[in-house]
């Protein structure tokens, strides 16, 4: 298998969005946690998606669902626009495509639908506002359901990458280790290891802190629970290692991240 990287600044955070347009548009296989919507403005490139291999052409749009690996390539030329959102912007849309995936690639806007886009979403340089945003992404989701013939993901053969995640994704708030799922799967640990390392740059250890900061955050700007509670369902195991865990990735303590987003709520930001 080729290497693939996790990309983790699209991954964490709550009302995370980005987007920008590139020419040439050049990914490597990679994923992430957030949704990645990509509109082909000219030209044509090509994608890779899971299972599914395809050239996207001028006017089409691909939707990648959260931890799909996929990569992007211009075998010529390209101008694309890439928008990248947590699920907190369409929370219906990602649960009914939750454990889901769809075999088709593409799928079009109507002219109204563009006009739209390219007024609030394409052709902006600044956020446009979030009830906006939403309506954006909730138009394109619609869109995107209208074709995609959704399945159930288990009937699509998972390879290792998607092994390891779907396996840390159900077992992360408890303690597990890269033997446990190399046994698993039925691997020799040694060998297992490094496959992980050239699968996703970077430790085990990295890799699964990463996944059980991303769950205790969100308890932590979403809900009351005291910071132990939220430390033992996060699978740290105890708060000291919370508190450093969570400092080292977000630069802040779980607590004095909660004041700041309090703070920020009572000023209207």
């Amino acid at each position: 298998m080729s290497s693939i990287f996790y990309q983790k600044t699209n991954s964490v955070g709550n009302y995370n969005y980005n987007n920008k347009i590139y020419s040439p548009c050049e990914w490597g296989h990679h994923f992430h946690k957030n949704f990645e919507l990509v509109y082909v403005m000219e030209g044509e490139i090509e994608v890779c998606l899971d299972d599914k291999m395809g050239i996207v052409r001028e006017g089409e749009f691909v939707l990648v669902f959260p931890n799909s690996i996929h990569c992007l390539h211009t075998p010529k030329y390209a101008k694309v626009w890439i928008g990248v959102f947590s699920d907190d912007y369409v929370t219906d849309f990602a649960a009914m495509i939750h454990e889901k995936t769809s075999p088709n690639l593409t799928f079009t806007c109507d002219e109204n639908e563009m006009n739209y886009l390219n007024k609030v979403l394409l052709n902006k340089n600044e956020k446009a506002d979030i009830c906006s945003l939403k309506a954006c992404l909730y138009m394109v989701c619609s869109k995107f359901l209208k074709t995609a013939n959704l399945i159930p993901k288990e009937k699509i053969k998972p390879d290792l990458a998607h092994l390891i995640i779907e396996y840390v994704e159900k077992n992360f708030n408890n303690e597990i280790t890269l033997y446990d799922i190399a046994k698993k799967f039925g691997y020799e640990y040694h060998y297992f290891s490094r496959c992980f390392r050239s699968i996703f740059h970077t430790s085990f250890k990295n890799f699964l802190n990463l996944y059980r900061f991303d769950y205790a955050r969100s308890l932590v700007v979403k809900t009351d629970k005291n910071m132990t509670d939220i430390a033992i369902e996060s699978g740290f195991g105890s708060l000291r290692n919370f508190n450093r865990i969570y400092k080292s990735i977000a630069k802040t303590t779980p607590t004095e991240h909660r004041k700041g987003v309090l703070k920020n709520k009572r000023c209207g930001k």
